[in-house]
């Protein structure tokens, strides 16, 4: 069997029953309830353009937060933390306003 290291606290935070007292679901929880409150903000505040469709920002911040961690942990890839950087950076720069459309 092989021996397996111990898991990092983003290993944990990932996990049902991660950082959060060993409760099920209770770290998920929270991302789930403070995330789209901050993208809201965002928008109100005119940091994200008003047509943002929020959930579709929120799947592919994940999907980039997953995938890293996917590539990096599992496949051992070390250019994942710096294709993950570029991609959310794409993903914010395209939530952002527009010049064209700017109020």
């Amino acid at each position: 069997m092989l021996a397996r290291a111990p898991p990092t606290a983003c290993c944990r935070a990932r996990s049902p029953r991660g950082v959060a007292g060993g409760r099920a679901g209770a770290s998920t929880r929270s991302t789930a309830t403070i995330a789209p409150r901050s993208r809201r903000i965002a928008v109100e505040e005119g940091h994200f353009r008003s047509d943002l469709d929020l959930s579709q920002f929120a799947f592919e911040a994940y999907a980039i937060a997953s995938g890293s961690h996917a590539l990096s942990r599992l496949m051992r890839d070390e250019t994942s933390e710096r294709r993950a950087r570029a991609a959310f950076e794409r993903l914010v720069t395209d939530a952002r306003r527009s010049p064209c459309r700017a109020a």
